[in-house]
């Protein structure tokens, strides 16, 4: 954080704490996406950085191979998003252009030899796309709707029934085969193409297969719905907006996946020290739970204090742009599209809001010398 103009002795009290939250401890100790994307996440901009400021091979090969992991863990940080990091970094290290496009060939092929590997297979760019685009769709266009506004697009035939089955809302939980689901009547289940990962929809845990062909026809069934949902009824997706955004400002480990079920003893056994921590951070403090008054403020003001920066310390530009692009990208995400959990994918960009924080520090401290 000292090339930041962040003060070691800030740095280092800052990164302590970040490590040892009670926060951090449930997500490391999470067999899930988050704590790998964050730590990711933290390798990249640090790569970057030392990239941008020596130019060494070995340092854009680990940020390349970074960025590249995050975005074949998660789809929301697509093929598209690795391409314009490529971009930005082409464009920003004029001195090295040769050296960026050599540390990101290897990475870059290999990512986009998995998309492809994905695209021939299943016959959609992102992992999964189409079945979780159309799980948020539903939610986000179509779940505020009354339930008689829907029955009247069904009587005129402006929609199907499928909007109606919990298809979607059950996930891994669907134990019914295709051909024993009423939803076969609106989606015919394909013919068998011999390639099992997209003939059999139930995995041998029972489990649903979200990427079988019969779930991607169901899909687009969805997708097609809710968008006629949403010309009728707009509003529907305001509502859900306001429900989003507050939610997105919650502490992380509220919620799922840590949501006080009886399995998860990590979250029982740090439930009184993440409740301090809760209030020191977001402001929240049981039972006033869903009211992190703290968060409305803090955020919005780190993203501030960082823009700042960016304006007016040039040597750390395209860091400090890596970081808040994505703080940016991720919130509009999640914020925009997503069904649920705005707070938990913030965690992903957490260890950016931290180094923030330092940057709002010092700031202060600066002031008062």
């Amino acid at each position: 954080m000292d090339h930041l103009g962040i003060d070691r002795r800030i740095a280092l009290a800052i990164a302590l704490l970040f490590t040892l939250s009670p926060s951090t401890i449930l997500y490391e100790n999470l067999l899930f996406y988050e704590y790998p994307l964050t730590a990711l996440f933290t390798v990249a901009a640090l790569f970057l950085h030392r990239f941008a400021t020596s130019g060494k091979l070995r340092d854009g090969v680990v940020f390349f191979s970074a960025t590249a992991l995050i975005a074949g863990i998660r789809s929301i940080y697509s093929l598209f998003w690795y391409a314009v990091l490529i971009l930005i970094v082409f464009l920003a290290r004029r001195d090295s252009r040769r050296r960026t496009m050599q540390a990101a060939a290897i990475p870059a092929l290999l990512l986009t030899a998995f998309y492809v590997k994905h695209f021939v297979m299943f016959h959609e760019f992102a992992p999964g796309g189409r079945a979780f685009m159309a799980l948020n769709l539903s939610s986000v266009l179509v779940d505020p709707v009354p339930e008689d506004a829907l029955d009247k697009l069904i009587a005129a035939g402006k929609i199907t029934p499928i909007l109606k089955d919990d298809m979607f809302e059950l996930g891994d939980d669907f134990d019914v085969s295709p051909s024993e689901s009423p939803l076969s009547k609106i989606v015919p289940v394909p013919p068998k193409t011999g390639i099992p990962v997209l003939d059999n929809c139930i995995k041998s845990t029972q489990a649903f297969n979200w990427n079988c062909a019969w779930a991607a026809d169901a899909a687009d069934v969805y997708t097609k719905d809710s968008w006629v949902v949403f010309r009728n009824y707009p509003s529907a997706y305001l509502e859900s907006l306001r429900g989003n955004i507050p939610r997105y400002f919650l502490p992380d480990t509220e919620n799922w996946p840590f949501d006080g079920r009886k399995v998860d003893a990590n979250e029982q056994i740090l439930s009184r020290p993440l409740a301090v921590y809760n209030l020191l951070t977001s402001g929240e403090w049981p039972p006033a739970v869903e009211h992190p008054w703290l968060a409305y403020i803090a955020l919005p003001t780190l993203v501030a204090f960082g823009l700042w920066s960016f304006v007016r310390n040039p040597a750390s530009r395209l860091v400090l742009g890596f970081m808040l692009g994505n703080i940016l990208y991720i919130s509009g995400i999640v914020i925009v599209l997503a069904a649920a959990d705005q707070n938990r994918y913030r965690t992903e960009v957490s260890a950016f809001y931290a180094v923030l924080l330092g940057i709002a520090l010092q700031r202060i401290a600066a002031r008062n010398n």
